[in-house]
């Protein structure tokens, strides 16, 4: 476990020091969606990566209003997550962004084909992050964060694009 995140780490930083970006920000009324990996390390049992997208909108140069979802499917078991979250950007007209956050989300678990749970519950979770700008529109981006209703610590890395 401690090798798969010093691998990420490395990757990140070489990420940031070598891509050569161009200057850009983000402003009141951008929109921003992303795909990411997810790496979830739960307090017990095996780490699980999972496919992580999200859609925000800017309301402010600092604050985002969001919505996240993920979905695992492991064998005959399909586990998804959806809510409502908020970003906090200390360095929003820059080429790195560091931000603060949170969302609440509904987890349901065992999805049958037709879309319904057999089990749900609520969780809220914090994070940590910042985006890298590659292009005029497009960031890197890792967040780090804590989900109390999951009870375990995660990484996400992946793209994101304003418009």
């Amino acid at each position: 476990m401690k090798k798969t995140w010093v691998v990420i780490v490395v990757l990140l930083i070489s990420a940031f020091v070598l891509v050569d970006h161009a200057a850009a920000e983000t402003k009141k009324g951008d929109t921003e969606i992303s795909g990411q990996l997810y790496f979830f390390i739960p307090s017990d049992g095996d780490e699980v990566i999972n496919l992580f997208g999200s859609i925000g909108f800017f309301l402010t140069d600092r604050i985002e209003l969001n919505l996240v979802s993920f979905i695992s499917m492991t064998g005959d078991m399909t586990v998804g997550s959806v809510g409502p979250g908020v970003d906090y950007y200390f360095t929003p007209k820059t080429d790195t962004m560091y931000y603060i956050g949170g969302s609440f989300q509904l987890n349901m678990t065992d999805i049958d084909s037709g879309g319904t749970a057999s089990e749900t519950d609520d969780s809220f979770d914090i994070h940590v992050g910042l985006q890298h700008f590659i292009t005029e529109r497009t960031t890197l981006k890792c967040t780090l964060g804590h989900n109390d209703g999951l009870n375990g610590q995660y990484l996400v890395i992946g793209l994101a694009y304003f418009f």
